[in-house]
Formats: C-alpha cells, structure tokens, sequence
C-alpha cells in the first residue's frame, strides 16, 4: 500500500521504492535523482488504515479506535502533561474516551512526525483541544507556529489525528481521500 501511494506522487513503479529507517527507525523512502523527498507515515488499527505524505515536510497520522477499557483517566495521568489533563478532567465524563483518544493520537501523530517515536517523553509536550494547538517544554525544544495539527473523524468509534511541519502552514491545503478497500473472503 505505502508503495502504490508513494509511486503516485514519484515517477517511479511500486516495486522501485527503496526504503531506510532514520536513526529511531521510522521509515524512509531512498531518494534518488529522479524521486522527490517524499515523507510518509502509516497508521492501523483494528478495521481501519489511515497514511499520510508530504513533499520535503515531516508527517505524522495516528489512528485508534476509541476503547475506554485501553485508555483510563489513571493511564493518561502516568503519561500525558499536567494541562492536558486538566483539559480532560472538565469534559463531562461520557464524552471523555473521545478526549483522551484525541490527544492520545494528537501526541502519536506528532512523536511519529519528529521520527522519535516513544523515545520523547509525551508529557514534554502538551496539545490544546480547543483551540486545537501544540507547545513544546522546555519552550525551544520546537517551534509551535510551524506546526500544523488535525483531528480527524473516519468512521464513528475512531479517533484520527494528523501532525505536519510546515514553514508556512497558513498557505497549505490538505486533502483528505478515503480509498475503501474490500475485505478478502
């Protein structure tokens, strides 16, 4: 899949994508005289896929269906920053497995984007529900205007978020293509 979604913005087949992993092993495609710096990134979770590329900017996606029994109030409090969960204390309890699993992808997308995976601690960084927003401690670890984040809504039960650097993100425009791929029997 990421081979045909890749070839669609590259002149190049499938089968001639070349891939390495940057130094905490998030995959990248080889460039070469004729391929583009395309930057990509891969997502599942149960009955879902979601991927996402860019030219010459980092990505990250994350997808997760939303299971209150994955994510507890005491879970998020070992992981997420003192705000956020202040965020989540005062949203009305039925609808908190929703906030939580926003920021839960909000974070993935963006650690995934950086290419550092769980080696940067997720309460070094905190995200805004609303407005939707990102800031970085210690405050110069990143910049947080030239970040661009997304919830998104693929199906109902799923919680989708998007993290894009770009340096001038007012000036972008993102689009967003369902492909429904049949089951095999």
């Amino acid at each position: 899949m990421v081979r045909i979604m890749l070839s669609s913005h590259a002149p190049c087949p499938p089968s001639a994508c070349r891939f390495s992993t940057g130094t905490h092993g998030k995959p990248e495609i080889v460039r070469t005289a004729e391929i583009p710096l395309l930057r990509f990134n891969l997502s599942h979770t149960r009955g879902l896929v979601a991927a996402a590329v860019t030219l010459d900017n980092d990505v990250g996606i994350d997808v997760e269906a939303i299971d209150p029994d994955r994510l507890s109030l005491d879970l998020a409090a070992r992981y997420f920053a003192a705000s956020e969960m202040d965020q989540l204390r005062a949203v009305p309890a039925g609808r908190r497995p929703e906030a939580m699993f926003a920021f839960w992808t909000l974070k993935e997308a963006y650690i995934k984007a950086v290419g550092l995976g769980l080696s940067l601690p997720l309460d070094r960084f905190a995200c805004q529900l609303e407005p939707l927003s990102i800031r970085f401690s210690p405050p110069l670890m990143d910049d947080p205007a030239a970040w661009v984040l997304r919830r998104l809504k693929p199906a109902p039960g799923y919680a989708m978020a998007l993290a894009l650097r770009h340096s001038t993100p007012q000036a972008l425009q993102l689009i967003a293509t369902p492909i429904k791929i049949p089951r095999s029997t």
